[in-house]
């Protein structure tokens, strides 16, 4: 019996061993592990910002025989334009004629031109000759688009023509080289003009009242801007600034002053330069000017100056800007070291609210200071 039980015994311990072997080659599987979630799904690729289409605009067309049916001459042979369609008739006038370079207008009215595709006066072919009278009266909403130069509500003014009392608000003028508020090149005069709203070049010379006032090429012709006043957003490359881009040897810029802000955005331009608060490039006279304007490059740029980007050998007199929103910048852009610019003066918030900072400027005749208006700068009698 006793026999009998350890037989019974060494046979459960030799089977207790046998399942030790075989739990070590074949381990129970592992409890189940607690449910993660997956991961959320990857988030789209953030989708470019689409640039707003521009509001569609309206063409208006017409023929030189339709406009001339438009449009007959009054008293002196002056043209009285008190339509929108009138004033595309006289454009059509003097861009398809050559005897119509020189016919004269004036305008009787504010004319409401918003939602019209405008064809600037003048081409570079039909330069405008003529004397064009704005009356004081306003353009509200010119809008200006073109892929080619000379934009503006002229787009070149000959030597001999004259622009004056001519006002835009609410103007948008787009082009291509030569771009600005009233004209896009001027060898004539432009007097007593105003320009609010934008201005955009995708080339060269932008400016808030003329793109490029006188000629350098083929032959050199001066132009002349006085009493013109520019609130503009401008945005341009190489020869921009807040009155205009460029003014050539022999022009004259005389009590002027330019708000706003221009800004530097290169488009196919690796460095561009010579922008300026008031004029990109000047080779002329400047007297009685004034700035307060932001300015801005948005990539690595030469000559920018807060007043003039490029002073060749032009002369400033009695010039100022307020320094406060472009205190990085120097008066000149080109002007060698930290030296002021004689005739030009930086000026601090304080100041350019005063009248007595402005010495030689004619405050009974020309210009006139007071709180409240023009915020507190110097503004022009005559377009008030």
């Amino acid at each position: 019996m006793k026999r009998l039980l350890a037989l019974l015994l060494l046979l459960a311990l030799l089977c207790g061993c046998s399942g030790q072997t075989a739990s070590s080659e074949a381990p129970p599987p592992a409890p189940e592990e607690a449910y993660v979630p997956p991961p959320p799904p990857e988030a789209p690729p953030e989708k470019p910002v689409e640039e707003s289409e521009p509001e569609p605009l309206i063409e208006v067309i017409l023929t030189p025989e339709e406009a001339d049916g438009l449009l007959s001459p009054g008293e002196g042979g002056i043209y009285a334009i008190t339509t929108a369609e009138e004033l595309f008739a006289f454009a059509v006038l003097v861009n398809g004629a050559d005897d119509a370079r020189a016919v004269s207008a004036r305008i009787e009215n504010d004319i409401d031109l918003a939602g019209l595709s405008f064809i600037p006066i003048g081409t570079e072919e039909t330069p405008y000759r003529g004397y064009f009278d704005g009356g004081g009266h306003i353009l509200r909403g010119l809008t200006v688009r073109t892929e080619g130069d000379f934009a503006g509500l002229f787009g070149r003014i000959a030597s001999g023509g004259r622009v004056e009392n001519t006002h835009i608000i609410g103007g948008s003028v787009n082009g291509l080289n030569m771009v600005g508020g009233i004209a896009g090149q001027c060898q004539g005069e432009i007097f007593a003009c105003s320009f609010r709203g934008t201005v955009v070049a995708a080339g060269t010379h932008a400016g808030g009242i003329c793109g490029e006032l006188g000629r350098e090429a083929p032959d050199t012709d001066a132009g002349t801007m006085r009493q013109c006043a520019a609130n503009a957003e401008l945005t341009g490359g190489s020869l921009t600034g807040g009155l205009a881009g460029s003014a050539v040897v022999g022009s004259i810029v005389s009590d002027c002053y330019a708000r706003g802000s221009v800004t530097v955005d290169a488009q196919g331009e690796s460095r561009p330069e010579m922008i300026g608060g008031l004029i990109g490039y000047a080779n002329g006279e400047i007297s009685n000017c004034l700035t307060s304007l932001e300015l801005y490059t948005r990539t690595e740029s030469r000559m920018v100056g807060a007043f003039i980007g490029s002073l060749e050998s032009g002369l400033l007199d009695s010039c100022y800007y307020n320094l406060e929103p472009v205190e990085n910048w120097k008066g000149v852009g080109d002007a060698s070291g930290d030296e002021e610019t004689p005739g030009l003066r930086a000026c601090t918030v304080e100041e350019i609210t005063e009248g007595s900072t402005f010495e030689g400027w004619d405050f009974e005749e020309v210009w006139s200071i007071e709180e409240g208006q023009n915020r507190g700068l110097p503004y022009l009698r005559v377009l008030m």
